[in-house]
């Protein structure tokens, strides 16, 4: 998948309530045929690349000054009209681009079960052949 697309994807999970993200993301994932880890691994790489952009300088900023005295540049901000050609209105900023990680919690949290339980039966298929093992060498 590439970056573009996750990261549109993250973003068209704003439209849903926070509640109801991880089915929508889920649902994407479906219909494109990823597990939910992978899907999950995407999603958050996407949001780390969006989280990076916005808390970096914009190059082209001219320098300011803030109340104490302090020299700063305008932060990276992501037009969402231009980004999502016209679906959004809006901006992701350093200061908002928090509000997408809550979908992502409780996929991350299904993700560590799937992987938990990933792992028990792992552990039960091992203890199942040491098992074997032992009564074949008999």
């Amino acid at each position: 998948m590439i970056h573009k697309e996750t990261e549109l994807i993250l973003i068209e999970g704003l439209l849903h309530s926070e509640n109801s993200r991880p089915e929508f993301y889920k649902s994407i994932a479906n219909k494109k045929g990823y597990s939910l880890k992978v899907f999950f691994n995407e999603l958050y790489k996407a949001y780390e690349r969006i989280e990076t952009f916005v808390n970096t300088d914009e190059i082209t900023s001219d320098i300011y000054i803030d109340e104490d005295g302090k020299e700063f540049k305008q932060k990276n901000v992501i037009n969402l009209y231009q980004f999502t050609n016209g679906k959004f209105t809006g901006q992701i900023d350093n200061e908002n681009v928090s509000e997408l990680i809550p979908g992502l919690l409780p996929l991350a949290k299904q993700v560590y079960e799937q992987i938990a339980k990933d792992e028990i039966k792992n552990n039960l298929f091992l203890k199942e052949i040491r098992e074997s093992i032992k009564t074949y060498k008999k």
